[in-house]
């Protein structure tokens, strides 16, 4: 009965103690702590504010500032340290988030430097030149983080490639890689790095893909000699698929507006015998159609009718170019 008596008197010492809120210097510490919070946050919404900042920026300085007076909030009931940290991470944030919008709007074009300077220098020397070295620094970090920011997936995708054939340059799946990624964005330079990998590609194994993509690189750049003579290449490998060298060629004379040059390098083709001889006649006949010898075109036209299967695509579009002439011709009669 004894034992149960003294802790029962030991529960009622203890209880009180567990229900003693903070101190009143706790309190104060946080009062004071949450007056600076929201005195900073009120002077930087009067800079975006002012800056007539978008909704985006207005929406992550007031998510920053919430999410950080409540941290700091929180931090103030524990500890008389962590809310400094917490203050100055928030001042940070919001400078940081501050110069990205200078930077984008180009406010700082508007401000009279000369007139800041001379009141700074007259309250306070040297400090002009102390800010604008710190300001210099963090605009080019901003300028740096914007920059990887907006880096497109295909700008990485090309840094990877580079640094693939920086690491093993003998490879060829590598070198083809990076060179069809450079085909892709489409402009003069990027297509010369491309020229000068599908030439090392051609050197050391001259298949018929390096080929035609090599063919088209000359092509883009409007070298349609060196175009031309690339796409004949393709006609002297052993497995040569005749029809497709026969396409690109008439491609470059049609684009090139050098339609003689389409038909003889294609008729030499034809001196071959190949396969398609079939397609390649077809082919043919379109080029002499778009230079307007209609004669030689619906001669070559009834060889490709006379020789090629009734049902295959290739008789059925020689039948629609022969009555497209013909109906041209009654109509000129």
């Amino acid at each position: 009965m004894n034992d149960f008596y003294d802790t029962d008197m030991q529960i009622n010492r203890i209880e009180p103690e567990k229900k003693q809120g903070r101190s009143c210097a706790s309190c104060l510490f946080g009062l004071v702590m949450s007056s600076w919070f929201l005195f900073t946050g009120i002077l930087f919404s009067a800079f975006f504010i002012y800056l007539q900042a978008p909704a985006g920026y207005a929406t992550a300085a007031g998510a920053i500032f919430v999410f950080a007076f409540f941290w700091q909030r929180r931090a103030a009931r524990l500890g008389c340290f962590m809310p400094f940290f917490i203050i100055a991470a928030f001042v940070i944030a919001e400078s940081m988030l501050l110069g990205m919008l200078i930077y984008e709007t180009d406010a700082y074009k508007k401000v009279d430097l000369i007139k800041v300077r001379e009141v700074v220098d007259t309250h306070a020397p040297g400090l002009y030149e102390a800010v604008g070295k710190s300001i210099a620094k963090a605009a080019k970090t901003i300028k740096t983080a914007v920059e990887g920011f907006r880096q497109t997936d295909d700008e990485k995708k090309l840094a990877l490639l580079e640094d693939a054939f920086r690491n093993n340059p003998a490879d060829p799946d590598a070198v083809l890689a990076l060179a069809d990624a450079y085909m892709g964005k489409n402009d003069l330079v990027s297509t010369q790095f491309a020229i000068a990998l599908y030439e090392a590609l051609v050197d050391s194994d001259p298949c018929d893909s390096f080929l035609m993509r090599l063919a088209d690189a000359y092509a883009r750049i409007y070298r349609y000699d060196l175009a031309f003579a690339t796409a004949v290449r393709r006609t002297w490998l052993p497995h040569a698929t005749m029809e497709k060298a026969a396409r690109q060629i008439a491609m470059f004379a049609v684009i090139s507006g050098n339609l003689a040059r389409g038909i003889f390098e294609i008729e030499k083709i034809l001196q071959l015998s190949p396969p398609e001889s079939d397609e390649i006649t077809l082919i043919l006949a379109g080029l002499y159609r778009d230079i307007g010898n209609e004669r030689q075109a619906q001669i070559l036209l009834d060889s490709v009718i006379t020789n090629a299967p009734a049902a295959s695509t290739i008789a059925t579009t020689a039948v629609e170019w022969t009555n497209e002439q013909y109906k041209a011709q009654k109509y000129e009669d």
